[in-house]
């Protein structure tokens, strides 16, 4: 699993977390609304099977894959050995291989598009059918639309002009608010690296003059 739809939209609402809420959400609205119209457009013009980053993939994939050996073991099973001799065992019935990317991914590895070019079968016919244009233009076929303004309907006889609506009352929680996002566990990056302290004492690192311990 991946973070990259949370990722972009963090990124893209940097500059409108201080907003308040119903222009916060119609900030994402908006935002969404661009998206999905230029993922859209783009996806109806796209002409082939597959989408652009998976043929950017097999690509790459099939350029790693020169030089490999192969050997046939049954109707579906292959053995293929890449420049180093280290052998892998691909089965495109069942679309696996030993180094476990095609299965994963459900692209077809270096390995696997060596035993589908050897064995005569089409590579994007091993390619999962979520990486398919259909399936692309299917993702991004709804719209999504703004919230139109209404008059509002109001019961008749009832006199709301005595009343005085005031927002509710909050607390400003202590301290200075913060700007950056909370990474998340095992997630690297961001932010300058840290500055290891010098001891004016001894010269070591990783502590001062007043915690120096070093006999002199």
């Amino acid at each position: 699993m991946t973070r990259n739809v949370a990722e972009s939209l963090n990124n893209v609402l940097a500059a409108a977390r201080n907003y308040p809420i119903v222009p916060l959400i119609e900030y994402i609205r908006a935002t969404l609304m661009g998206w999905f119209n230029t993922r859209r457009t783009l996806a109806s013009e796209t002409s082939n099977t597959l989408t652009p980053k998976v043929e950017e993939i097999l690509a790459t994939n099939f350029e790693l894959s020169t030089g490999f050996s192969f050997r046939r073991i049954n109707q579906d099973e292959f053995e293929v050995r890449n420049k180093e001799g280290v052998p892998f065992l691909v089965n495109l019935e069942t679309q696996a291989c030993s180094c476990h990317e095609f299965q994963m991914l459900r692209i077809p590895c270096c390995h696997a598009i060596v035993a589908a070019l050897r064995s005569e079968t089409r590579v994007d016919s091993l390619v999962g059918i979520e990486y398919t244009t259909a399936f692309w233009n299917k993702a991004y076929e709804c719209s999504i639309y703004p919230v139109t303004m209404s008059a509002p309907t109001l019961p008749v006889g009832d006199d709301f002009s005595s009343l005085n609506l005031k927002p509710p009352n909050t607390r400003r929680p202590p301290g200075r608010p913060r700007k950056t996002r909370i990474r998340s566990r095992g997630e690297f990056g961001g932010g300058l690296p840290r500055r290891l302290n010098i001891c004016g004492r001894c010269g070591s690192f990783g502590h001062n003059r007043a915690s120096c311990k070093m006999p002199i």
